[in-house]
């Protein structure tokens, strides 16, 4: 990351710059006014940058269309790949379950992880 200019010193001081009076400015500290106008800038200085990159990607990949997905591959994880033209499918939320639906999950769940750990020790 650069330091921009600012006019003809930098934020902190000129060349040379020392906190010590040798020459140089001495650091003074921002009033809010102050820090929001550098910030403006700063942003500013941020989105002129990202405006340059997508003309180069868009002067580079002149057929790309925007949010095109890329041919389907298999991602880097191992993952099946996902097919683009299929709409994806939302799941409705389950409505709650009420105390009885728990405890005879729970009962399911204990009988189930109990016969897991007969099985385990034979």
């Amino acid at each position: 990351m650069t330091i921009q200019r600012i006019g003809t010193c930098h934020l902190f001081g000129g060349r040379g710059s020392r906190i010590d009076g040798g020459g140089g400015r001495v650091a003074k500290k921002l009033t809010s006014a102050e820090m929001q106008r550098l910030a403006r800038i700063g942003a500013a200085a941020k989105l002129a940058q990202l405006e340059r990159e997508i003309a180069a990607l868009k002067r580079a990949f002149p057929g790309l269309k925007p949010h095109e997905r890329p041919a389907a591959a298999a991602p880097a994880d191992g993952s099946a790949a996902v097919d683009p033209d299929r709409p994806s499918r939302r799941r409705t939320p389950r409505p709650p379950m009420s105390a009885a639906e728990r405890n005879a999950v729970s009962d399911r769940m204990k009988r189930y992880w109990d016969a897991r750990r007969k099985a385990g020790n034979k």
